[in-house]
């Protein structure tokens, strides 16, 4: 008992701090943004903010994974799944231009990369045996599509989150994106 409601203490706590993070975000550019400020507007130490979060990266990483987890839960299709991804950045699209603009290893674009390589393989899962080949797609696929998604954040690309999301499915491999709807398909079954 006691263990689950420390879980639930600590779901509230990060929730509180991804919130805080996320208002300063509509107000200021993202390396505008300290510790310090998330701590003072969330009212918790910063003791309170490492035991949740390594730093300020490891917030906006947070953020970016639970929108991608509860648009795999509501979503039937890859285009289902990438079209609710675009309408969470273009609904956070002042939020999303912040934390598209720092760079370096910390930056979100390689977080973006690592993580829809990531997940694109966990999905497939590990009863498959990809060739380098296609491990090699995957991994530029991904890499592209964290930069592309920069740029249609940024306005160099007019289309609809909707027609955004098709266009980037549609450039996807055939064999990854065959293997792709069939695990988002039966992960709504």
């Amino acid at each position: 008992m006691k263990e689950q409601f420390r879980e639930q203490y600590n779901a509230i706590l990060e929730d509180e701090i991804l919130e805080t993070f996320n208002r300063l975000l509509k107000k200021k550019p993202f390396d505008q943004i300290t510790v310090g400020q998330i701590c003072e507007d969330a009212e918790i130490s910063r003791s309170t903010f490492y035991r949740h979060f390594s730093d300020k990266y490891d917030v906006m990483n947070y953020n970016y994974k639970k929108m991608f987890r509860h648009a795999m839960a509501s979503s039937s299709s890859t285009t289902e799944l990438a079209t609710m991804l675009y309408e969470n950045y273009r609904d956070q699209l002042r939020s999303m231009k912040n934390i598209f603009s720092p760079e370096g290893f910390n930056a979100f674009i390689p977080f973006v990369h690592r993580f829809l390589y990531d997940k694109f393989l966990e999905m497939i899962g590990t009863d498959m045996e990809l060739s380098e080949k296609t491990l090699m797609q995957i991994d530029l696929y991904t890499c592209g599509l964290a930069g592309i998604s920069r740029k249609w954040v940024e306005g160099t690309f007019s289309m609809t989150a909707e027609e955004f999301a098709v266009a980037s499915i549609e450039m996807m491999p055939e064999e990854i994106r065959q293997i792709l709807e069939e695990k988002v398909a039966s992960s709504t079954s």
